[in-house]
């Protein structure tokens, strides 16, 4: 093996596993602590093939990587799972008023997905990350479930509803089309307002 890896010049793709993992680490540390990141501070390894314990220094102090990842997707959990349901369930209503309120609160800053889609980048590349990331989706469609569930009786089309509905929210991040005179948040209205008939 030639002395590549010893120069600390790894791959792309281990390049992109160092920073996918830091980037969602950065976005869920500084929104746990309501500020921005001079506490903490993000270190990609000199070698991104050794894979070192701790891509991140805070100061915070944990036994491991292991104790700082968990601390780190159960913040992530909390946060986009249950304080998203608490909110939404605060002000009562009954079902598509609570579906329009999850909306909007996920159209009301690009934060949340933000931090959705470095989740989902780091759990291509580390299984722990992808186990919590599927616990998490799983416990977002219970809730899509039990909301059209309420005025959908046919479970076929609950399950629809709830899989357009969460992808428009994680894809239409990826799609550049224009829509004529309507802005992309009129459409989904558009598409919303079809989901909830």
């Amino acid at each position: 093996m030639d002395g590549g890896a010893e120069d600390g010049e790894g791959s792309g793709d281990d390049q992109r596993d160092v920073h996918a993992e830091s980037s969602a680490i950065r976005a869920i540390l500084c929104r746990k602590s309501g500020r921005s990141h001079p506490w903490i501070t993000l270190s990609p390894p000199r070698n991104p093939l050794h894979r070192p314990r701790e891509v991140v220094r805070a100061y915070w102090h944990f036994d491991d990587r292991r104790a700082l990842l968990e601390e780190i997707l159960d913040t992530w959990e909390r946060v986009s799972v249950d304080e998203v349901i608490e909110r939404v369930e605060s002000e009562g209503g009954d079902a598509r008023a609570k579906l329009r309120r999850l909306s909007a609160l996920a159209a009301s800053s690009d934060e949340p997905l933000r931090i959705d889609l470095a989740v989902r980048d780091w759990a291509r590349r580390e299984q722990t990350v992808a186990e919590r990331l599927r616990r998490v989706d799983n416990r977002r469609m219970d809730y899509l479930r039990s909301l059209f569930g309420a005025f959908c009786p046919d479970e076929d089309d609950v399950e629809a509803r709830c899989m357009v509905f969460y992808s428009l929210w994680i894809g239409s991040h990826f799609i550049a089309a224009d829509h004529g005179a309507r802005s992309r948040a009129d459409v989904l209205k558009l598409a919303l307002r079809r989901l909830e008939a």
